[in-house]
């Protein structure tokens, strides 16, 4: 029949299309699963208009992929059109001509004369467009108009090296190329520089480097392949060992139209992380920028995050060294930025008068173990000596780069000593984290200082100058053996929001100091009841083991929150702790030298959790005489409190200071074994609902009351309390469980119903049972 004849037809024509696409894609590498992971995200033959962004780095295959899509789908549309070089377009004057090309070709209409009638036609046709190249979101624009008002069923490709120009198209969905894995880029190489044949043995090793330089980008790949085809292992060498300077011309050609793009405050901050910021924390490159656009500047394709770090491709990189060795080829010193260590040592050698230089890197200069004078870098404004560990002294100059604003000796591990101060007020960034054997802190005049890291360094004292860093907001002591003392003018960084101190195992106590003023005219003694630091937060300070007592001017920390201490040997808490309006959580664990806890912390008026665990020598919480028993002065708290106590194997009572906790919904007492008794308003007037089975594990406690509280209901392990011999129990089901205790329990228990309803008292007065009652018109026994 006719219509088996038409369907045998159009099979053939099907499969000779599919022959025309793998010839058209034959010597491609790599390409496989990017076509599938596209051709899933369009949704062919779906409804609706799907747009899809493909974005990556220039030369990492995008307008390649966006081709193979394009030949292996275009025969599923009514029109189809493939807009090479949007950008270049553009820049060239030939956006008109390329929209009429475009229509054209849509249309199946040669002769497009009136723009906004063949719009309105296209936007009856279901088309497959690929917009190769986009650098803007006008540019498509101005060559379709709206991609929205495209017919139901359409399909757009945009390939982009900034991925925010995908977001301003609204597209739907976002492929980002990666680079080939080992074995296709070993291919691609393999074809370019060696016909498709295996190199022989001579060359294995080269084949590598150069693999390896490209990291995965198929232009460089092409590149190097083609340009090494034929020549012969002396080439080769020399070729490798120039890269390691100064990568290759036509590589960099490409991978720099992301660069030109760029205006002048953005392309600094692109020099500045291909130098000195690849591989840092994103939170701390941001802060250092000050910058509130940043964020749209890390979106381009040359940045991408991995683990929270910053990442640049390494071509990038590369191509960012090149363009700062090109600002001076034979003077490195008339340079903005060294990272060579060449370049840097014959600048220093020479002490050239190198006015132009602002950022010098020296990161992992192993064998340099002293700084040369840098008087004359007068606008140096970063100085990377991160992980010279034979560093051991730094030039006095330093303290004289007025324009500095970073200073990076991490693990600098053989450093003894740095100036006694740094003037530059520019300093953003001080690491010295990792220098074991530094002796002093100096004194630094910036107030720009967001976060400071102190791990494992060597200082025996963290000196009073520390308050004029005015703008630090986290401080983090951590693993610093030799430090004993820490000045309490820490608490007076008026913008500190968090203080740790972990792992100081000789650090003695915080002690009093003069400390400077901002404009350091002068040095003047502060009295503690001064210090009100409005905004820290969190102090934690864990396994100090010789820390004996914590500073009074705890109660001055008006913004505290959270206050944590652990494997200390401080022998009580501060009166003062009771002043902090906002404290909300307090951690004491394993205190093994805590003996007292005012009952004070129990009028911290935002109270949600205490935890007191591990602290052997501590016995009782005191009562505070302005406590009233019945719960009169309780303190009314907007959300439910917990108080754990664990493993304190001293601890005989509770105080009955607990009524004040009107706001008490869970109070965790484990493995103090000699807890004896509970407070007998220990739940009365609280919010607790019920009490825990544990509680039958208290098998020393003689005397409990649970009247006049919201508890909804009692565990059965409450009646299996082999001590207990006064019980007072709440207005409520009870009563049947009398029936099922022993003997032996009915006769010792004392069971109190003052207070209790006549209906329940009646109930009780009925069974037959060997109860002691006091009764309502009874007094109970002291």
């Amino acid at each position: 029949p006719e219509s088996k004849l038409i369907e045998e037809i159009a099979n053939d024509v099907l499969k000779r299309l599919d022959a025309t696409f793998h010839s058209e894609n034959k010597g491609l590498v790599g390409v496989e699963c990017p076509i599938e992971e596209i051709e899933s995200s369009l949704r062919i033959g779906s409804e609706g208009v799907c747009k899809l962004g493909i974005w990556g780095i220039g030369g990492i295959g995008k307008t390649t992929i966006a081709r193979a899509v394009f030949n292996k789908f275009s025969r599923h549309f009514e029109g189809s059109y493939f807009a090479l070089n949007v950008r270049e377009a553009e820049e060239t004057g030939r956006i008109k001509d390329l929209q009429k090309e475009l229509l054209s070709k849509l249309l199946n209409d040669g002769n497009v004369r009136n723009i906004e009638f063949e719009l309105y036609r296209l936007a009856r046709k279901k088309v497959l467009i690929v917009f190769d190249d986009v650098s803007n979101r006008r540019q498509i624009q101005s060559l379709i108009g709206c991609l929205d008002e495209l017919a139901s069923g359409s399909r757009v490709i945009i390939t982009t090296r900034d991925k925010q120009v995908l977001k301003n198209c609204w597209a739907n969905q976002i492929y980002r190329m990666k680079e080939l894995v080992y074995a296709d880029a070993h291919k691609l190489f393999r074809q370019c520089a060696f016909g498709g044949d295996h190199p022989d043995a001579s060359h294995t090793e080269l084949t590598d480097k150069a693999i390896k330089y490209a990291q995965g980008v198929p232009l460089a790949l092409k590149v190097l392949g083609c340009h090494l085809c034929g020549r012969s292992k002396e080439v080769w060498e020399s070729a490798m060992r120039k890269l390691e300077i100064i990568p290759h011309e036509e590589i960099q050609e490409v991978l720099k139209i992301s660069y030109d793009s760029l205006d002048d405050s953005q392309k600094n901050v692109f020099l500045d992380i291909a130098f000195f910021f690849e591989g840092e924390h994103r939170d701390v490159v941001i802060s250092f920028f000050d910058a509130s656009g940043f964020e749209a500047k890390i979106e381009l394709s040359v940045l991408e995050y991995f683990l929270h770090r910053i990442r640049m491709h390494d071509l990038l990189r590369d191509m960012g060294r090149e363009i700062v060795r090109k600002e001076s080829i034979d003077y490195p010193g008339n340079r903005s930025r060294l990272w060579h260590h060449k370049d840097i040592s014959e600048v220093l050698k020479k002490g050239q008068n190198f006015i132009n230089l602002e950022k010098i890197d020296l990161s992992g200069s192993e064998q340099l173990m002293k700084l040369p004078d840098l008087s004359l870098a007068r606008n140096l404004k970063i100085l990377k000596l991160c992980g010279c560990s034979s560093l051991m002294e730094t030039h006095s100059s330093i303290q004289c780069l007025n324009k500095l604003e970073v200073l990076d000796l991490e693990d600098c591990k053989s450093l003894t000593s740095l100036p006694n101060s740094i003037h530059s007020k520019y300093l953003k960034e001080f690491k010295i984290s990792g220098c074991s054997n530094l002796k002093n802190f100096p004194d630094i005049s910036s107030s720009r200082i967001p976060f400071l890291d102190l791990k494992e360094v060597g200082i025996k004292e963290l000196s009073p100058s520390i308050e004029c860093l005015s703008e630090l907001t986290e401080l983090q002591i951590d693993n610093c053996s030799r430090l004993e003392k820490i000045s309490n003018s820490i608490f007076n960084l008026k913008s500190l929001s968090g203080i740790g101190i972990c792992n100081c195992s000789n650090l003695k106590g915080f002690s009093e100091f003069p400390f400077c003023t901002i404009d350091e005219t002068r040095i003047e003694r502060v009295s503690s009841s001064t210090l009100r630091l409005k905004s820290l937060s969190s102090l934690q300070i864990i396994d100090c083991k010789k820390l004996e007592r914590l500073p009074d001017e705890l109660g001055n920390l008006e913004a505290l929150r959270v206050l944590k201490v652990e494997e200390a040997a401080i022998r009580e808490v501060p009166e003062s702790l009771s002043q902090l309006a906002f404290l909300s959580e307090l951690k004491l664990k394993n205190c093994s030298e805590l003996e007292y806890i005012s009952s004070n912390i129990f009028k911290l008026k935002s109270f949600i959790y205490i935890e007191i665990s591990n602290c052997s020598n501590l016995k009782s919480f005191p009562k505070i005489p302005s406590c009233n028993i019945d719960g009169s002065t309780g303190i009314e708290r907007p959300s439910s409190s917990t108080l754990r106590s664990e493993n304190c194997s001293s601890l005989v009572s509770l105080s009955s200071s607990l009524c004040m906790l009107k706001s008490l919904s869970s109070l965790q007492i484990i493995d103090c074994k000699k807890l004896e008794r509970l407070p007998e308003s220990l739940v009365k007037g609280t919010a607790i609902r019920e009490v825990p089975e544990s509680l039958g594990q208290l098998s020393t406690l003689v005397r409990l009351d649970l009247s006049t509280n919201n508890l909804e209901r009692t565990p059965a392990s409450l009646y299996q309390l082999s001590s207990i011999k006064y019980l007072k129990p709440f207005d409520n089901n009870f009563k049947h469980r009398l029936l099922t205790l022993s003997g032996d329990f009915r006769n010792r228990l004392k069971l109190d119903l003052i207070g209790l309803t006549e209906t329940v008292y009646d109930g009780l007065r009925k069974l037959q049972c060997s109860l002691k009652v006091i009764a309502p018109q009874s007094e109970p026994r002291p």
